[in-house]
């Protein structure tokens, strides 16, 4: 025996067709009436013919947000009632009027059609954009006609299934980009029948998609969520007609672990150790760290420019980029205009505050506003309001960890901006459980005299302080 081949015995078992004969006497029935193949059924009792619609998708493959298109393969199955079947001349036990003896069960169950040979509905995907050649393309694409048994049951005798590599329109909403989600419409319905005569009959759907089906539709970047069935009736003014349609709405998902490791969460740790150079004491050092940092997020933006999808409108990644970029700015500004300013001695003035308090200002205020744009970003985003919601809405252990450290950053400057302003108010405060204990032993005159002076000096800058505050806060 040669190789690779294996021995094909006959099988003894009931078979669809039991002899070539009758299936050649089933294609010569056919060919002698041509109105099957050119030809729509009327149904026995008149009125529009009934055609089934379902689909079952194979493979999502992308969400083309450019093009405004959607990439997938799908199963689209029609049935209808052809009572013109079988022929005249082959009745169902293969016998023919000429023939006296014929074997029984000759056409039993299901048979396999080219569906050249009878009438098939002109029903397509509408909204379909690609791949228009093969639209109403049927050459690869058997039909199956049933016996009388399945057609009582069922009310169908003639079951179609094409498999369509298709491109379909649909409108892309990026507002929310990388936790974006988009509804994609496939509309089914005829091409040029209306609805006086053809209706279409949504079939039960039976497909489960989300999670839990194993992942065998759903792309490493998308998640195929919830699929909904609409069944609507069209008027077409160019034809001054009315069409049936059934439009399959489906929800993807995007997946946005890789654009959280890879856009926000450098930019974020780039951001705050940026705001946390104005911790530095040299300020020509912290100004050559904050500026550096900063053309570090400029480069992070550049290199991750190709992965973005071309908008023209402001997404959610365009705001952030943003704030982030103000953030830094505003850091190093802040060193830049302190060190400018003492060298004007400009604090050297009377009713001028000390150089320390407003830097203390400033960069509290600074640190506060970021951290507060930052959360409000992220829970916007991912339409969580709490700090536990907001982590635990990041699934992967890299991206919870990043995250965590991150949250570690947030309160160690939130904290020093914090304590650092309640260190320049609560001294000054005059009444309540902060007034001073007085002490033990008198001091020289001349240290109470001074430290006075002192006191009543940070009394008068406290106004000062406080408007510079007010004013930083309404400007970022």
């Amino acid at each position: 025996m040669a190789r690779g081949f294996a021995r094909i015995e006959a099988v003894q078992e009931p078979a669809t067709v039991s002899s070539q004969a009758a299936l050649d006497e089933l294609l010569e029935a056919l060919e002698r009436q041509p109105s099957l193949q050119q030809m729509p059924p009327v149904p026995k009792h008149g009125g529009p013919l009934s055609v089934g619609v379902s689909i079952q998708i194979v493979k999502f493959r992308d969400v083309k947000e450019i093009e405004g298109t959607v990439d997938l393969v799908l199963d689209l199955t029609l049935c209808w009632a052809d009572d013109r079947l079988p022929p005249k001349g082959f009745d169902t036990s293969g016998d023919t009027a000429t023939r006296n003896q014929a074997p029984p069960n000759a056409f039993h169950d299901k048979l396999t059609l080219a569906p050249g040979l009878i009438w098939t509905p002109d029903v397509v995907i509408l909204n379909q954009v690609s791949a228009m050649d093969d639209m109403f393309g049927f050459a690869n694409s058997p039909l199956v006609l049933t016996d009388n048994e399945f057609k009582a049951k069922t009310g169908v005798n003639v079951l179609w299934t094409r498999r369509l590599s298709l491109e379909s329109a649909c409108k892309i909403d990026m507002s929310n980009f990388p936790f974006d989600k988009q509804i994609c419409s496939i509309v089914i319905g005829s091409w040029a029948t209306s609805r006086r005569q053809m209706l279409l009959i949504p079939q039960d759907w039976q497909q489960k998609v989300g999670p839990t089906d194993g992942g065998s539709i759903h792309t490493s970047e998308f998640m195929v969520g919830n699929i909904t069935v609409q069944h609507k009736s069209v008027y077409m003014r160019n034809a001054a007609e009315r069409f049936e349609e059934v439009v399959y709405e489906m929800t993807v998902k995007r997946y946005p672990h890789f654009y959280i490791v890879n856009f926000m969460l450098p930019m974020v740790a780039v951001t705050m150790l940026t705001i946390a150079t104005m911790w530095m004491s040299n300020t020509g050092t912290r100004v050559n760290a904050g500026t550096r940092l900063f053309l570090t997020l400029i480069s992070i933006m550049n290199i991750t420019a190709m992965w973005r999808p071309a908008n023209d409108t402001d997404i959610w990644l365009d705001r952030f980029q943003a704030h982030c970029l103000l953030l830094c700015m505003s850091a190093v500004l802040q060193s830049l205009v302190l060190d400018y300013l003492l060298k004007t001695g400009l604090f050297e003035l009377s009713w001028a505050p000390q150089s320390h308090h407003v830097e203390v200002v400033l960069r509290s205020a600074i640190c506060l506003v970021g951290m507060g744009v930052f959360f409000v970003d992220l829970c916007d985003l991912v339409k969580q309001h709490d700090v536990e919601g907001l982590f635990f809405a990041f699934h992967g252990r890299t991206t919870r960890m990043l995250m965590a450290f991150v949250y570690l950053i947030f309160m160690c400057l939130g904290f020093s901006a914090v304590s650092s302003i309640m260190w320049l108010i609560l001294p000054n405060w005059d009444g309540g459980c902060f007034v001073a204990r007085p002490a033990r032993q008198s001091p020289p005159v001349a240290k109470t005299a001074q430290g006075l002076q002192a006191a009543e000096g940070r009394r008068s800058e406290l106004p000062v302080l406080l408007l510079l505050l007010l004013l930083l806060l309404l400007l970022l």
